[in-house]
C-alpha cells in the first residue's frame, strides 16, 4: 500500500510558504526529482493502542518501508529504510492519557517470535541496524531494556542494535541534537550504500537497512528518518556531481525535502493513531515553535479521545476486512451496542407508558362527562413566537372529542398542565399541512396548522408538529406521533 508520494513540484502548489522548484533549480544543476514511497504492512493491522509489538508468526504493528527515490537525467538513487513496533508481546491497555507499557508474555515465550520477525527481516534486507529511541528511563525503560534482552539472545552478527534515548538527548525541544546521532552512525551509513540504477541496469546496491522505532513509531520516529535520510541524499547528490562536495543541500530544496517527509509522517500517523504526526513542525521547518507545541497538544488530545472512544470500533472494522479473529474488543463493542439499543427501547416504552398517561389523565380532567373522546395526541407547539418552539420535550397534549378540541400546554419542569384552550369543532376553519415555520435556515419539520375563529374572528390558528426522537441517540431522526385513541 503506497500511503504517500510527494514531488517537489507538487508540494510547492500545496504549501505557500515553501520556495519553487524553479528556485530550488538556481541552486542545483542539473534540476532533479525526489520521491518518497511509503508501504504499509498488511500484518498486524490496526489503531495505535490496539496493536502493538508482535504476534506469534513474528509480524509487527505499525511496520512501514520507505523509499526515497531520487531521478537525475538517466540516473535513479534509491534508500529504502523501515519502521515497526518494538517485536515483544506487550501493550499499552487503560485509558489514561498515557497508559503505562506492560510486557504479556515472559521472555522465554518471546524468544521465537523475536527470531521469526528477524530472520524474515534479515531475509529480505540481508543486515539490519535497529535504532532505538525508547527512553532508557521512566515508564519506556521496561520495553527497552526487554527489546535489548532478546537483542543479546539471539545473537546474530548481522543484527546490529543502537539506542538513542531521544528524549534525553533533545531534551527542551532540541531536536537539533539528532545530529549527535547521525555523527554517531556516519560510517554506517556509508558502509550501507544505497541503491543506483542507470539505463544499463544496477551500479550499486544497498547493503542492510535501518530499522527505527520509538513507543509509537511515529512522532520520534519520523525525526530521526529524515535525518538519516537527508545524510544520503546530500551523499548521492555529491556521488552524482550535483553537489558541491564541502557543502550541505541549499536551504531552499532542504526546505522542499523537509516538508515531503514532514507530509510523509503526517499520513502514517493518521493511519496508525488517526491524527498528524506530533513534532512535525520540526520535521516540516527545522525549527521547534510555539505554534508546533500547541497543535501537539490539540493533537495529543484528540488521539486520547479516539482511543477512548473511536478506535476499538475501527480495530473491530480492520480485523473483520481482514478475515482475523473476532477479539475481546469487538465483542465489547456489540454487547455495549446492544446495551445501547435495549436502553433506548425501555426508555422509549417508559416514555409512551407517560404520555399514555398524561392522556388518560387529562382527558378526564379536562372534557365534560357528556363529550364523547375520540383521541388525543402528544406534540410540540412549532410557533415560532413562543420561548418552548425550540423545545424537543412534549409541551402540547391535542384532545379531540365529539363537539370540540382541546389544546392543552404542558409543563414538563412542574409535570403538569398549565393552561389551555377549548375551541368548538364548529369554529374550525381549516387544516393545513405543510413545512415549519422559520426565521431563518431551511425548514425541518412538517407541521400541521389548525385555523379556527376567535369570538366569531378569522385568523387565529396553532402550529402543532409531531414529537422527534433524538437524532444524535439513535441516528435516525424518525417522527412519533404520540396518541392516545379510543373506539
Amino acid at each position: 500500500l503506497v500511503v504517500n508520494y510527494n514531488e517537489s513540484s507538487d508540494d510547492e502548489k500545496s504549501s505557500p510558504e515553501t520556495p519553487s522548484q524553479e528556485m530550488c533549480a538556481d541552486d542545483i544543476q542539473p534540476r532533479f526529482l525526489v520521491a518518497i514511497i511509503s508501504r504499509r504492512s498488511r500484518h498486524r493491522a490496526g489503531m495505535r493502542y490496539k496493536r502493538r509489538g508482535v504476534d506469534e508468526s513474528g509480524k509487527v504493528a505499525n511496520y512501514v518501508e520507505t523509499e526515497q527515490l531520487i531521478h537525475v537525467h538517466s540516473h535513479t538513487l534509491s534508500f529504502i529504510i523501515v519502521r515497526g513496533s518494538v517485536p515483544l508481546f506487550w501493550s499499552q491497555v487503560g485509558y489514561r492519557y498515557n497508559p503505562r507499557p506492560r510486557l504479556d508474555k515472559p521472555e522465554k515465550e518471546t524468544i521465537s517470535s523475536f527470531a521469526d520477525h528477524f530472520q524474515e527481516q534479515l531475509k529480505i534486507y540481508r543486515k539490519q541496524v535497529i535504532i532505538s529511541l525508547v527512553d532508557q528511563t521512566g515508564r519506556e525503560k521496561i520495553i527497552g531494556d526487554a527489546f535489548l534482552r532478546q537483542v543479546l539472545l539471539y545473537n546474530n552478527p548481522k543484527l546490529t542494535y543502537v539506542t538513542f534515548d531521544f528524549h534525553e538527548h533533545c531534551r527542551g525541544m532540541k531536536f537539533e541534537n539528532v545530529q549527535t546521532l547521525t555523527d554517531a552512525i556516519a560510517d554506517i551509513i556509508t558502509d550501507m550504500k544505497w541503491g543506483w540504477f542507470d539505463q544499463a541496469g544496477e551500479i550499486c546496491k544497498q547493503e542492510g537497512i535501518f530499522r527505527v522505532n520509538c513507543m509509537d513509531c511515529l512522532d520520534r520516529t519520523n525525526v530521526v528518518q529524515a535525518a538519516i535520510a537527508r545524510v544520503v541524499m546530500e551523499q548521492q547528490l555529491k556521488k552524482l556531481g550535483v553537489m558541491p562536495p564541502e557543502q550541505p543541500l541549499p536551504q531552499k530544496c532542504y526546505r522542499i525535502y523537509q516538508i515531503m517527509w514532514a507530509n510523509n509522517g503526517d499520513t502514517i500517523s493518521r493511519q496508525y493513531a488517526g491524527t498528524a504526526a506530533l513534532k512535525g513542525d520540526f520535521t516540516r521547518t527545522g525549527e521547534r515553535r510555539l505554534a508546533g507545541v500547541m497543535k501537539d497538544g490539540y493533537n495529543s488530545a484528540n488521539r486520547y479521545y479516539l482511543n477512548r472512544f473511536r478506535d476499538a470500533y475501527r480495530q473491530a472494522v480492520i480485523d473483520l476486512m481482514q478475515g482475523s479473529p473476532v477479539t475481546e474488543d469487538l465483542y465489547s463493542i456489540f454487547s455495549k451496542e446492544k446495551e445501547h439499543e435495549a436502553l433506548q427501547k425501555r426508555n422509549q416504552r417508559s416514555q409512551q407508558e407517560q404520555i399514555s398517561f398524561l392522556l388518560q389523565n387529562y382527558m378526564k380532567l379536562l372534557l365534560p362527562g357528556d363529550e364523547k373522546f375520540h383521541g388525543g395526541w402528544a406534540l410540540i407547539d412549532c410557533d415560532p413566537s413562543l420561548i418552548d418552539a425550540t423545545h424537543r420535550d412534549v409541551d402540547v397534549l391535542l384532545l379531540l372529542s365529539n363537539c370540540a378540541y382541546y389544546v392543552a400546554y404542558y409543563d414538563d419542569e412542574v409535570d403538569k398542565v398549565n393552561q389551555y384552550q377549548r375551541l368548538e369543532l364548529e369554529d374550525l376553519e381549516k387544516i393545513e399541512i405543510g413545512p415549519e415555520p422559520t426565521f431563518f435556515g431551511k425548514p425541518k419539520f412538517t407541521c400541521m396548522r389548525l385555523h379556527y375563529k376567535h369570538n366569531g374572528a378569522s385568523g387565529y390558528f396553532h402550529t402543532l408538529r409531531a414529537v422527534i426522537r433524538n437524532p444524535e441517540e439513535d441516528g435516525k431522526g424518525e417522527r412519533v406521533l404520540e396518541s392516545q385513541q379510543t373506539s
